[in-house]
């Protein structure tokens, strides 16, 4: 007679490292970077506003350093509709952040013996949905200050197959999140090329035919610029309100003043385009070139001059805020900011130099999002053991460099 094998807790497999817990007094404005919980949004990293703690004082945390591919767990947040803020949220520890530290409000998650459950295939469990819901049902508060007890998550019910097959699937997807993170580093090298090349043009003054250009004496400028007020080249448009509870899922990016907030089923503004941000964060910048929903804490820009020029030309004013209170960009204040305007047959040059670079973003963007639908389709699969490992052959392009997982 066939009996299923007896799941153990996963505390039987795992080590549970809490966060550190250090006073705000320790904090350096150098040394080793440490992870904080509020650096954890949509299932990535943010590297904004980072700490440190000094080499020297850190060396008593030394438990709290990372390893790549630790699993980490946010024990603290809001109700589980809110993803880049709810308690539960997972997410591994990528190689360049290998031994940062991990701050408090969030518990580290080790395997003991890398051969008996293989911490990649630990990875993916937390990546699962099944492990996500499991854990968050356990969570005890408010909806907006949710706790998860690590003892909750020590009790989660795992049998993990043979190591062979652990491996087997932690090389499948992995495969599929290599690629996806190769083509990330060519978007920002795609990226850092069109920012590059306006601020040799365009700051530097170094274009295409400056050697024989001459400066207007009484500009100061290039033979053919000007100085004219932003208000005469663009228009910054307010954005509309749409709060979290009405937005629908559907595939509309939902741009605030820190970028993508959420995603609707409409958009009220055709793509591409500049986002400003109004409120919260004054001044920043962001492109979109999708149909977008911008809500009433940013404003979205018109203008007759190519939309790539404007988002750099943007990029490089500084906007003052103009509410104690609350930080604000006034529109008829930043109207009146003076910026130095070349001549619109350079400006349409500047266009046709990056707009292949932004194209063949478009085209990595594309293929990065079908890659996370496939990888996304399999993972729950393999996990569960719906999809036998055997019966998955990877597409050639997501073969190199995997043989050394096995």
């Amino acid at each position: 007679m066939n009996t299923k094998p007896i799941k153990q807790k996963l505390e039987a497999f795992c080590e549970f490292i809490n966060g550190g817990a250090w006073n705000e007094s320790e904090y350096t404005d150098a040394g080793i970077p440490v992870l904080k919980v509020s650096n954890i949004k949509d299932q990535a990293f943010s590297l904004e506003n980072i700490d440190y703690l000094s080499i020297e004082g850190a060396k008593k945390y030394s438990k709290n350093i990372l390893n790549e591919n630790d699993l980490i767990v946010a024990t603290v947040g809001s109700h589980p509709s809110l993803v880049n803020s709810a308690a539960g949220r997972t997410i591994s520890v990528p190689k360049p952040l290998q031994g940062y530290l991990l701050n408090q409000n969030a518990v580290c998650i080790r395997t003991k013996d890398n051969e008996v459950l293989f911490q990649l295939y630990l990875r993916y469990i937390g990546e699962t949905d099944f492990f996500r819901a499991y854990i968050q049902a356990r969570g005890k508060g408010a909806a907006n200050q949710m706790r998860i007890a690590i003892s909750e998550i020590k009790n989660f019910p795992i049998n993990p197959p043979a190591l062979t097959i652990q491996k087997e699937i932690a090389v499948i997807l992995s495969a599929y999140d290599d690629l996806i993170e190769n083509n990330l580093k060519r978007i920002k090298l795609l990226e850092e090329m069109a920012q590059i090349t306006y601020e040799e043009w365009f700051v530097r003054l170094k274009f295409p035919g400056h050697e024989t250009t001459s400066i207007d004496s009484e500009t100061g400028l290039p033979e053919g610029w000007g100085r004219k007020k932003l208000g005469d080249i663009l228009s910054l448009n307010y954005g509309k309100s749409l709060t979290a509870e009405v937005r629908s899922n559907g595939s509309v990016p939902v741009y605030g003043s820190a970028g993508i907030v959420g995603f609707h089923n409409e958009s009220i503004v055709k793509g591409p385009g500049v986002i400003v941000g109004r409120k919260g964060n004054v001044g920043s910048i962001f492109w979109s070139d999708d149909d977008f929903y911008p809500i009433d804490t940013v404003f979205f820009v018109s203008s007759n001059l190519p939309l790539l020029y404007i988002r750099f030309l943007l990029s490089y004013i500084e906007f003052v805020n103009n509410d104690a209170a609350v930080p604000g960009l006034n529109r008829n204040s930043a109207y009146l900011i003076k910026c130095a305007i070349p001549p619109t047959s350079l400006i349409e040059q500047f266009e046709e130099f990056v707009a292949p670079l932004f194209q063949s973003i478009r085209n990595l963007n594309s293929q990065n999002q079908l890659l996370k639908e496939a990888r996304d389709i399999l993972l729950p699969r393999l996990m569960t053991g719906m999809i036998d490992v055997e019966q998955i052959a990877l597409p050639n392009v997501l073969q190199t460099g995997q043989e050394n997982l096995r």
